[in-house]
């Protein structure tokens, strides 16, 4: 167990932080990352849209003029995002026109992840951000498919034009399984605060004098949720400008 968490260590280390070793989730990574003069976002899979607040984002000053919900369906409730729907295959807007695309919890859904990530890196400007969550160690929910590991996370981003990537802990995944066979929807706090095995982690890996970026690792080792925040190459070919909505890209 201690080899093995050495070589996950040395693998990863590069893409996680050593300045801070809190649990995360994929809005206060937007939060986070949004430059204030992002022009558009892309939410990818972004369901009913109920999970996206904009006021949070007007008080940190960080509204983005068009954020655009993409999914298979329209069951978008939210006034503030504009829907459109794709086949779930092919992207349906422009190469290089987004400053960020968001996805909390999509990947797993997917049925071909490597190729649909390689999509959301084209409609990407050059040093634009992908910023988002999959699921690690979650159970079976909604029909996922997919579950993806810290290591998965980077070995396929790395082959899609990607050029940066960090890597957090999100909620663990003993807490996930609580959430389904017992907490129910009060587990739903963990989302957002630090979860019980994640306390104990950090507490564990202070007291040994642990670095940030190892305990960072222990938690990935046992997360039900990867972050992300990827950071598309910024020299590219083919720089297109046009507008993004309703054209398709160029191939």
């Amino acid at each position: 167990m201690i080899g093995g968490l050495k070589k996950f260590i040395e693998i990863v280390s590069p893409h996680i932080s050593d300045t801070c070793s809190k649990q995360m989730n994929s809005w206060d990574l937007l939060l986070e990352n949004n430059p204030v003069n992002a022009t558009r976002i892309l939410d990818f899979g972004c369901g009913d849209g109920s999970t996206i607040n904009f006021k949070e984002l007007q008080e940190n000053g960080k509204v983005s003029p068009l954020w655009i919900g993409l999914d298979i369906s329209n069951s978008n409730k939210n006034n503030d995002i504009q829907s459109v729907v794709y086949d779930g295959n092919r992207i349906p807007f422009q190469n290089s026109v987004f400053d960020i695309v968001y996805s909390k919890q999509v990947l797993e859904h997917v049925r071909f992840p490597d190729d649909t990530v390689k999509e959301i890196v084209l409609v990407l400007k050059p040093g634009g951000l992908f910023i988002g969550s999959v699921s690690h160690t979650e159970p079976y929910h909604a029909y996922s498919i997919f579950n993806w590991t810290p290591y998965g996370v980077i070995q396929v981003f790395k082959n899609a034009d990607i050029d940066s990537i960090q890597i957090y802990p999100g909620i663990d995944g003993l807490t996930l399984f609580m959430r389904r066979f017992t907490l129910g929807k009060l587990g739903n706090y963990f989302f957002i605060h630090e979860s019980p095995l994640n306390l104990l982690v950090s507490a564990f890996g202070k007291a040994c004098g642990k670095t940030n970026s190892e305990i960072n690792a222990i938690k990935l080792t046992v997360c039900g949720h990867v972050c992300f925040v990827a950071r598309k190459r910024t020299k590219v070919n083919n720089f297109d400008t046009f507008s993004c909505l309703n054209i398709s890209k160029k191939k």
